[in-house]
C-alpha cells in the first residue's frame, strides 16, 4: 500500500468541504485529481501535505513512502532546471 484514504471529511463551518472520501493507492496506480473549482481539490492536497488535519478521517501513508510538495510559486525557481527543481523534493 502506498496511500490509504479512509472516510476523510472536512467542514468550514456549515460548508462540507470533503465528504467521505476512501481509496487506497496500490503500487502502480495513477491516480488524476480533477473537479470545478471548490470542489475540495486543494483541500484534499493540504491534508495529504500535513498542512491541515480533517475533521474526521485518516490518511496512512506506506512505510517506505514518503509526501513531498512543490508549491506553486512560478518565480521560486526560475534559476533552476525542471530536474533539478523536482530533485529538491529528494
Amino acid at each position: 500500500m502506498l496511500l490509504e484514504v479512509n472516510d476523510l471529511n472536512v467542514f468550514y463551518g456549515a460548508i462540507h468541504a470533503l465528504q467521505g472520501i476512501s481509496f487506497n493507492l496500490e503500487e502502480g496506480e495513477i491516480v488524476t485529481l480533477i473537479g470545478a473549482n471548490g470542489a475540495g481539490k486543494s483541500t484534499f492536497l493540504k491534508i495529504l501535505a500535513s498542512e491541515i488535519e480533517p475533521d474526521q478521517g485518516t490518511v496512512s501513508v506506506g512505510s517506505r513512502e514518503r509526501i513531498a510538495v512543490l508549491n506553486q510559486d512560478q518565480f521560486a525557481f526560475d534559476e533552476e532546471t525542471v530536474f533539478n527543481t523536482v530533485l529538491m523534493g529528494h
